[in-house]
């Protein structure tokens, strides 16, 4: 199995970084240029309906999240993605409710500092500029510890 990851990725970069692809196909030992190789196909068992129907229904979200952030930059509200705190609306049978109910996922997503979820009638979204200060570690508007840093990397500073 890793060995078709490998080479599903190593062909993918290959347009990309040509020459660490090409090194990495020749170090694994495999035949010829990478750049020789067709595109791998899509694996039918990782390409299911529901996956994709759930992508699309991230990114249907992700545009309405983005056109009010964007609203709010161009009213000089705050500078970027990262400031927002966002209470989004979802019906209640919404497909990825799950998904964005899941707030570490759901602020990585969305590029957000912080993200909401509550139930209502259709798929609304409200922004504000977070409260929250910058880490100046990882540069990311989360609440910060004694030591000044987020909890995130007050842990990674521990190790």
């Amino acid at each position: 199995m890793f060995g078709e990851i490998f080479d599903a990725l190593v062909r993918l970069l290959a347009p990309v970084l040509a020459y660490t692809a090409e090194e990495a196909w020749e170090h694994a030992g495999r035949e010829g240029s990478v750049h020789e190789q067709l595109f791998p196909e899509v694996n039918a068992k990782y390409a299911t309906s529901e996956a994709i129907e759930k992508v699309e229904k991230l990114m249907e979200v992700k545009s309405v999240i983005q056109a009010a952030i964007e609203e709010k930059v161009q009213a000089k509200v705050f500078k970027k993605n990262n400031e927002a705190k966002v209470l989004l609306t979802v019906p209640g049978n919404f497909s990825v409710k799950d998904l964005l109910e899941d707030e570490e996922f759901a602020k990585e997503f969305f590029i957000v500092s912080q993200l909401k979820v509550v139930e209502g009638e259709e798929l609304g979204v409200e922004v504000s500029q977070t409260e929250y200060e910058m880490c100046p570690r990882c540069r990311r508007y989360e609440p910060l510890l004694e030591s000044g840093l987020c909890a995130r990397c007050e842990e990674a500073m521990k190790s």
